[in-house]
């Protein structure tokens, strides 16, 4: 998106392009200042390239934090049947965002970066979604009126989005290979092959959660991050915590 829009004459960039993620604040650690530094290196390279592009670090309201939820409202660690904090931590900060965002322009075009690879639910919704679509490539979101979905590597493989983040450098300065080499340290065996067959784990099987995500039976990404780099070893703590 912003190779697209830096072809643009800067006279015509009129139109914000808000760059938004959500910090549930119970996040990976080394992924949560990865995030932040991101951000920032983002809003100054935009503003010094005269960029319409404006980042923002959500976080859920104090009342629907993790903490609030488990120990201040007594509700059970999440579970597949009960699994109150994706909506309150991630979805509905994004959301309220874009509402905002509505209201103030009348409409909004959500672009992400969802891929049908992921896994087999998640082609299925957005082979769904483009049953309906009202205009190439664009189709209405399911849960914000007035707003318009827009998924413009739908149909890259994992190993597609790395060789991409690799080949070409980051337009406002932040490092890909920083990032390769995080998703790299969290994997089982500290190995990312860029090139491979469907029986070859990609770098972006590992996937980075709540570090107290009672969802899954470990948090494989970042016991491996503390088993490849003895620099992370800090972190035990927090996996001792959450088995515990």
């Amino acid at each position: 998106i912003w190779n697209a829009i830096a072809e643009i004459p800067v006279e015509k960039r009129h139109k914000t392009i808000y760059i938004i993620t959500t910090d549930t604040l119970v996040e990976n650690p080394i992924v949560s200042a990865w995030v932040n530094k991101s951000l920032e290196r983002l809003r100054e390279t935009a503003k010094e390239k005269q960029m319409p592009i404006e980042p923002h670090l959500l976080t859920p309201e104090i009342t629907k934090t993790y903490w609030v939820g488990l120990i201040g409202k007594g509700y059970p660690a999440p579970r597949h049947n009960f699994r109150w904090c994706t909506p309150r931590l991630k979805i509905d900060p994004s959301n309220q965002f874009i509402r905002n965002v509505i209201r103030a322009n009348g409409e909004a075009i959500v672009a992400l970066g969802t891929r049908k690879t992921e896994s087999a639910s998640r082609a299925a919704i957005m082979t769904k979604r483009e049953e309906g679509r009202v205009r190439d490539r664009l189709s209405p979101h399911p849960h914000l009126p007035s707003s318009l979905l827009y998924t413009p590597i739908e149909d890259w493989r994992t190993d597609e989005v790395w060789m991409y983040l690799m080949q070409w450098e980051n337009p406002w300065g932040h490092s890909n290979k920083d990032l390769f080499s995080m998703y790299k340290g969290a994997t089982a065996d500290n190995d990312c092959p860029l090139v491979v067959d469907t029986s070859t784990p990609s770098c972006g099987s590992s996937r980075f959660g709540c570090w107290v995500c009672t969802l899954v039976h470990s948090d494989q990404s970042l016991t491996a991050m503390i088993r490849n780099d003895e620099e992370k070893e800090w972190l035990q703590p927090l996996v001792d915590l959450r088995l515990e």
